[in-house]
């Protein structure tokens, strides 16, 4: 039962359980509020959305993919659907259930009488947020470590120099990201 584990973790795309966090958030608050980058206050699923076209990002995970395909496409026709709603599409049911199976929900807690304030708020949209810089650090990372291949087989000079000034730039917004996010780099 291990080794099946262990080689299910070796087959899973980079960035699987990042890009998993990112279509939960939008299964679970997809239609909730909160404070965009800019200050502003979205529905996640919209944030998300947006952040995901903006920065020219996609998922490698099919399943994550399609999940992300029906949001952009539903609020395109200017409806957010509720996570619950995508369980009615046969391809997508099994992935749905598992991401909505968690027993930790901030939806249901005003059945409990728990009202969700600005402070729980700004929690979520820190939550969407951060989950957002750090899908987006883990492409960015990826794609240096891409250049740094492709500059080690490259021997046109004119080349390299563009791959050192794309790299340049991944490292520049690398840095950005990870201070956005607390994170210190040691190299």
């Amino acid at each position: 039962m291990e080794n099946e584990k262990e080689e299910m973790q070796e087959t899973l795309p980079a960035g699987y359980y990042q890009e998993r966090e990112i279509v939960k958030l939008l299964l679970l608050y997809g239609r909730k509020v909160m404070t965009d980058f800019y200050g502003r206050d979205c529905c996640v699923a919209q944030v998300i959305v947006d952040f995901i076209e903006n920065t020219q990002l996609y998922f490698s995970d099919k399943n994550n993919s399609n999940i992300y395909d029906v949001f952009k496409y539903l609020l395109f026709v200017r409806y957010i659907p509720d996570g619950r709603e995508l369980l009615e599409i046969p391809t997508l049911h099994q992935t749905v259930s598992e991401l909505l199976e968690s027993p930790y929900k901030l939806d249901e807690l005003g059945k409990y009488g728990i009202i969700i304030n600005d402070e729980d708020k700004k929690i979520l949209s820190n939550n969407v947020l951060s989950s957002l810089l750090r899908y987006f650090d883990l492409v960015v990372s990826d794609r240096m470590k891409y250049l740094d291949e492709v500059y080690d087989e490259t021997e046109d000079e004119e080349e390299k120099n563009k791959l050192v000034m794309n790299y340049d730039i991944l490292r520049f917004m690398r840095i950005k990201l990870n201070k956005a996010l607390g994170i210190m780099i040691a190299k």
